[in-house]
């Protein structure tokens, strides 16, 4: 019971706050997602539901990647899995070792968003998924959907949205991975992270599950 309750807790926090933190292994995880009936999600299909994250060139990056555009420099605010039709609304990331390279995040506040609502709500963006294209905004029905690798803005509402995100990693704030089998619990509907530049630490390396959760736990 106490192995389910503890990613429970960090769920459950980071669905009220955006993010929590705490200390565990990525076998233990697992273990509490399934006990817990979370629905796992892959980024690509075929892929593990465990991804193994890691600096890498744009020369070896795939297409689409974040990492095709920026290699192992600083990565833009992004949310994960926004090709896909449905988006995992949990990502969860792991480190088993330190790391310099911290990762960003930032929070959307439906209530502090003023005018730019109607532009999240109502500019679309053209999204590659590598099989074909379709359009959705930025954000629908209490989720955000956003990466610059595989979204092109439609329109100038999109486009004025991109230029937001780009801004707002300014005031983003910093999760740094200081200490042994460190993780990060991200509710993927409200908040965007980011990677800082890489490129002092290449063998830094994050373990990352994503799950989506049961329409009936959004209540």
């Amino acid at each position: 019971m106490a192995l389910t309750s503890a990613l429970r807790d960090l769920v459950g926090t980071a669905r009220a706050d955006g993010w929590a933190s705490g200390t565990a292994s990525m076998l233990h995880l697992r273990f509490q997602a399934s006990l817990l009936l979370l629905d796992p999600v892959t980024s690509r299909q075929g892929q593990d539901r465990q991804d193994v994250l890691h600096p890498i060139t744009s020369a070896d990056a795939p297409k689409r990647s974040l990492s095709a555009a920026y290699g192992r420099g600083a990565q833009p605010l992004h949310t994960d899995g926004a090709h896909l039709t449905a988006p995992p609304d949990i990502v969860i990331l792991a480190s088993t070792r330190r790391s310099t390279v911290a990762t960003m995040l930032w929070r959307h506040d439906r209530s502090t968003a003023g005018a730019l609502h109607d532009d999240l709500s109502h500019g679309l963006f053209t999204v590659d998924d590598g099989k074909t294209h379709f359009l959705a905004p930025a954000y629908a029905r209490g989720r955000l959907r956003f990466d610059p690798g595989c979204m092109t803005p439609a329109d100038s509402r999109a486009r004025r949205v991109a230029a937001h995100f780009r801004d707002v990693l300014d005031s983003a704030t910093s999760f740094n991975w200081t200490d042994p089998d460190q993780v990060l619990v991200i509710d993927n509907r409200t908040v965007l992270h980011a990677r800082a530049d890489a490129q002092s630490d290449p063998d830094r390396e994050l373990q990352r599950l994503m799950f989506r959760i049961a329409e009936s736990e959004h209540s």
